[in-house]
């Protein structure tokens, strides 16, 4: 059997509950995800790592910072729903976050004419 069809199974129950359009569109995404990672020759979920995280971010850097955060979550339940420990890598922003404002800082600016 297949990565892909295994994804499908295991996200069978997932895309039942809750919301379903979004549960819909993570599930496109956690089977791109799994496309992407047989490609690269891994046939089951133990098989799917970091490494695959990783490449997957590298061929999708075309895509805004909050689709890639949408993909990182759908990857997240993914990892979940396989059972693996920890989380997946974070994909790289292409804008650097800046530090929040403190309330001093809300009011009367950041004192460096920004």
């Amino acid at each position: 059997m297949s990565l892909v069809k295994k994804v499908e199974e295991l996200t069978n129950e997932y895309v039942r509950k809750g919301g379903k359009d979004n549960r819909m569109q993570q599930r496109s995404r956690m089977l791109a995800f799994a496309a992407h990672a047989s490609t690269l020759g891994a046939r089951e979920m133990g098989q799917v790592g970091a490494m695959h995280v990783v490449r997957y971010w590298k061929a999708h850097r075309h895509l805004a910072d909050s689709t890639l955060k949408q993909h990182w979550h759908a990857i997240q339940v993914l990892w979940v729903l396989s059972g693996k420990a920890g989380e997946p890598p974070l994909p790289w922003k292409k804008k650097p976050l800046e530090a929040p404002l403190s309330l001093k800082e809300k009011l009367f600016g950041r004192g460096d004419g920004g």
